[in-house]
């Protein structure tokens, strides 16, 4: 396979170096999208027979735009295929042509007189930018020239993040199009969901015959467990198949996670098992997922802050009445969050696509306007006559953050009552050590059968104790005995306190901690 200038392909096998992240250190087998796959297999061989391709690859940012391009080109029957591959920029507006001056080496330096005279030429239109002559000139001898390149072989053409690119490249594209209708040209994109509205847009709008279309969606569950089991080399713990879970089948919001994880030395493999003894989502995670949302509007951003600190799913009247808003004020912002498919809908229920960009956005959201937004929360929750449980969880929010609610007469005075909303403060580790610890175990006792480290174990009794409001054990004891007996009545809060979910773990083995490579 040949490949002549432009930048080779890679995706869905590596943790991409987005935010600080480094690149994880192994690459991947090429998991899923079996049917895509065999889309575009169908195109490369048809256009290794003669007959012009024509592909846009669309989905959100990691979804495995490029990889699945890199897999499609890398079977064995595209032998003397010929890939010419550039990528647009975020910046690429003020560079015009810059995808096909990447793809097609179109440079001064050129020690081809053809290539090197079409970047004189740009260089001279995009000085003089009145002269539409001359732009039209670069057009027709880009087009020109490719149509010489497919005279003998047949030619890929790979654009990747189109969503970036200038009007100008996209003229010249369109203008590549109708040159080589004929000709075995495949011309394959790449494109974001965001932003919504772009210059490439028309030319899939416009263009007769038109692009085929493969929109990625996320991997179904079996994908991403295989996808784990190839990064740690053994098969996750409960706990951390749940934080795997909360990447929602995107594929470098996951091995971005894994790695993170595995960076932070907060992975440890117990025989066959590899767990986590963290409760949230590494901090080197917030820059990559704050990344994912920092092009929506400030106004939709701000939306998507509430929509966190609500923490379960959500009506669009309930976000309103929390935004103070009538529900037409914030239907652009949903709709523009469901565009980005950072929110989905299901039955007329709102959710995050992946509760791992929820969690990151919510930790990152300052403390401060955490306690304030769980007490609006609260307050419209109550207003609407929402349940108690929940009501009384955003009140305990905002207590914990810093607000003083304790003389609130929406509190209940009971103490079992209290004591049951204070436990669905907890996390689950947090419940199982405060069961534990309960029982009569010592630290040490505690860390060995959770398989977690003593100090970890300090770490989250201190945050059961702040959450309970005790500060003692003979107190833990009491409340968790109180929320027991409670449970014993409430079937919702029992599931709060089910010491058989909670505490079934695995007895101690022997432990490695994994550490980034």
């Amino acid at each position: 396979m040949g490949v002549e200038r432009g930048r080779r392909l890679s995706g869905q096998g590596r943790a991409a170096g987005h935010g600080g992240l480094s690149p994880a250190p192994i690459e991947l087998v090429f998991r899923g999208r079996a049917e895509e796959l065999a889309r575009m297999r169908r195109a490369l061989r048809g256009l290794i027979g003669g007959i012009p391709a024509r592909q846009v690859v669309t989905g959100e940012q990691g979804i495995g735009k490029s990889r699945l391009i890199a897999e499609a080109l890398s079977h064995e029957n595209v032998e003397g295929l010929v890939i010419h591959a550039g990528r647009a920029l975020e910046l690429d507006s003020e560079r015009p042509f810059g995808p096909l001056i990447d793809a097609l080496d179109l440079r001064r330096t050129s020690d081809q007189p053809a290539r090197a005279a079409i970047a004189q030429l740009i260089a001279t239109a995009m000085r003089r930018t009145g002269d539409a002559e001359q732009r039209r000139e670069v057009q027709e001898r880009i087009g020109a020239l490719v149509r010489r390149l497919t005279e003998t072989v047949p030619v890929a053409l790979v654009l990747e993040d189109m969503q970036w690119t200038d009007g100008h490249t996209v003229m010249a594209l369109a203008h590549v199009l109708a040159e080589c209708a004929d000709r075995p040209l495949g011309v394959f994109v790449t494109r974001r969901l965001l932003p919504a509205d772009c210059a490439i847009d028309h030319l899939f709008e416009s263009d007769r015959p038109p692009f085929e279309v493969i929109d990625l969606d996320d991997l179904d569950s079996e994908v991403v467990a295989l996808l784990a089991h190839d990064f740690l080399g053994a098969a996750p713990g409960p706990r951390l198949q749940r934080q795997i879970d909360d990447a929602g089948g995107n594929p470098m919001l996951l091995l971005a996670f894994l790695h993170s994880a595995k960076k932070a030395g907060s992975l440890s493999q117990h025989g066959d098992v590899i767990e986590t003894d963290a409760s949230v989502p590494p901090a080197e995670m917030r820059p990559l997922v704050l990344s994912r949302i920092a092009r929506l509007s400030q106004r939709c951003q701000d939306l998507l802050t509430v929509a966190a600190v609500i923490e379960r799913p959500f009506g669009v009247a309930t976000v309103a009445a929390i935004a103070r808003a009538s529900v037409v004020d914030v239907l652009a912002d949903l709709r523009e969050a469901l565009a980005a498919r950072v929110l989905l809908e299901v039955a007329g229920v709102l959710s995050f696509r992946h509760e791992l960009v929820r969690l990151v956005l919510y930790e990152a959201t300052p403390m401060s306007v955490r306690a304030e937004l769980h007490r609006q929360i609260g307050e419209a929750l109550q207003t609407d006559g929402g349940s108690p449980v929940i009501v009384g969880h955003h009140q305990l929010r905002a207590a914990e953050l810093g607000l003083s609610a304790e003389d609130d007469e929406c509190w209940p005075s009971d103490p079992r009552e209290r004591t049951v909303l204070r436990w669905e403060l907890l996390t689950r580790t947090e419940r199982a050590v405060a069961l534990l610890v309960a029982r009569g175990m010592s630290n040490k006792e505690v860390a060995a059968r959770l398989q977690i480290s003593s100090r970890t174990v300090e770490t989250h009794l201190a945050h059961v104790f702040a959450k309970l409001a005790i500060n003692s054990r003979v107190q833990l004891a009491a409340s968790v005995a109180r929320a027991q007996a409670s449970s014993a009545e409430n079937g919702a809060a029992g599931r709060s306190v089910d010491e058989t979910e909670l505490l079934g773990v695995a007895e101690p083995r022997r432990e490695r901690r994994l550490t980034s490579a």
